[in-house]
């Protein structure tokens, strides 16, 4: 994805495989995401993800899983998560944080 990202570290639960999970939303741009977790969803797994920014209401997007760094292989493990929706809260959510 070319889009510019935007670092940043904002609370999240998603969902893979009817099961929630937490996170953190390390990085965002209009195209995806990063996710910070230990639970990390395969590749190719459709996730919705929900963001609490403080101060800000909270965004779920949807998506699919485009890279991993599993828990144990990476010191910063995860997964980037391609959006498929072009939902208009989270474009102001990433447009309020640049």
């Amino acid at each position: 994805m070319t889009d510019e990202r935007v670092r940043t570290r904002i609370p999240a639960e998603f969902r893979a495989d009817r099961v929630a999970r937490k996170g953190e939303v390390r990085n965002v741009s209009m195209g995806g995401l990063f996710v910070g977790t230990l639970s990390v969803p395969q590749e190719g797994a459709a996730v919705e993800v929900e963001l609490r920014a403080p101060g800000k209401i909270a965004v779920a997007v949807q998506g699919l899983v485009w890279w991993t760094a599993p828990a144990g292989r990476s010191k910063r493990p995860g997964f980037g998560l391609r959006i498929l929706d072009e939902d208009e809260g989270y474009q102001r959510l990433v447009s309020s944080l640049r």
